[in-house]
């Protein structure tokens, strides 16, 4: 069936439903996601201030844990992170790329508490 250019401009009959229904799940990702940045971001403020509290050590554990367990899980990028560690440990280079690999299973592991909630 031939369709001209323009449609959409005919009425609502040809008006693509699922086009916009995709289009606004897509907003609200990217809402979220940027959401769960910003509390992230506060998180690891708010988390640095309070390490020597009880409630802090507690919150570090948890997140650390889980963003461990994430590492070890896959094979592959447990070996990755145990290169970096030695490469950490053998110069201060690296300490960049070993605190990036660490911050986003960090904040995976926060992005998936914070959807569970």
């Amino acid at each position: 069936m031939y369709t001209p250019e323009n449609a959409y401009a005919i009425g609502p009959g040809l008006h693509d439903e699922e086009r916009e229904a995709y289009e606004l799940q897509e907003i609200e990702r990217d809402k979220r996601e940027e959401a769960i940045k910003k509390d992230f971001y506060w998180w690891k403020i708010n988390t640095y201030c309070d390490r020597n509290k009880d409630s802090g050590k507690k919150d570090i554990d948890e997140k650390m844990n889980s963003a461990l367990d994430s590492i070890f899980d896959n094979d592959k990028e447990a070996k990755k992170f145990r290169h970096l560690l030695v490469l950490f440990q053998a110069s201060d280079d690296h300490a960049s790329a070993l605190r990036e690999f660490i911050a986003n299973y960090l904040m995976s592991s926060y992005a998936m508490e914070w959807n569970y909630d």
